[in-house]
């Protein structure tokens, strides 16, 4: 009964590992595969969740494995243990991206002036192309905004216009945007900032406008796709006004 029950622990060691190793390739394939083009980003982030329900399969069975093995050889508890590792990484990541996202709201256009958004200009056609919203959603963000991220304000800065542009622009580089275009004349910067693991667009515009003998200066940060970023574009804003405030 024993060495039947050890060679149980064994084989769900075994096939915890397989199904742990599987959900980790399938981890990793949503990003790669979106990235490269192969589809879009719901079917992404499906792909993620069946991630993580394997990677809860591989848990329970290398768990169980582990504990049938522990009078056997070491080889099953070496076997459950990877498969434990493997496994607990493909559940864990997805869990806490999703987790993560739920403490925000559901929003993705995020600005220094919900009265008066700036304006996508040079990557108004891009945006419309990817099927991005170009308009500020008034009634869903602004006041969900003030809500979750009552920091997000203007800056005013102690500069002419001409020098806060300038101020305003080398901030931006230094931020590893694409720079899509600076107007001067406009007091407006236009980028683009890509997200580390997938790839996602996110578009910035920037607006210098002269107040007295100050300059204000307002940013608005919007994604291509989904509905909401888990606090990515206040967090970017956040980033840059703290850039220019140094």
């Amino acid at each position: 009964m024993e060495e039947k029950s050890l060679s149980s622990g064994y084989q769900l060691a075994w096939w915890g590992l397989v199904i742990g190793l599987i959900s980790l390739v399938t981890l990793l394939s949503s990003p790669i595969g979106y990235r490269a083009g192969l589809y879009g980003h719901r079917s992404a982030f499906t792909i993620m969740e069946f991630a993580a329900y394997g990677g809860v399969s591989g848990i329970i069975l290398t768990v169980t494995g582990f504990m049938f093995s522990l009078k056997g050889p070491r080889r099953a508890q070496l076997l459950a243990a990877a498969g434990f590792a493997a496994s607990y990484f493909a559940f864990h990541i997805p869990w806490s991206l999703y987790s993560g996202a739920r403490e925000f709201p559901a929003i993705n256009d995020i600005t220094t002036d919900t009265n008066n958004p700036p304006a996508f200009a040079s990557l108004a056609q891009i945006r419309k192309s990817t099927g991005a919203r170009i308009d500020y959603p008034w009634s869903d963000a602004a006041g969900e905004q003030a809500n979750a991220y009552p920091d997000i304000k203007p800056l005013f800065l102690d500069k002419d216009v001409d020098a806060a542009f300038d101020g305003a622009l080398d901030a931006a580089m230094e931020m590893d945007w694409d720079i899509s275009s600076s107007d001067k004349a406009a007091g407006r910067i236009e980028a683009t900032d890509t997200t580390f693991w997938y790839g996602f667009k996110d578009d910035i515009v920037i607006r210098l406008t002269p107040v007295d003998s100050k300059t204000r200066l307002d940013v608005r940060s919007a994604s291509r796709v989904g509905k909401g970023d888990a606090g990515k574009n206040a967090e970017r804003i956040r980033e840059y006004l703290n850039n220019i405030s140094k």
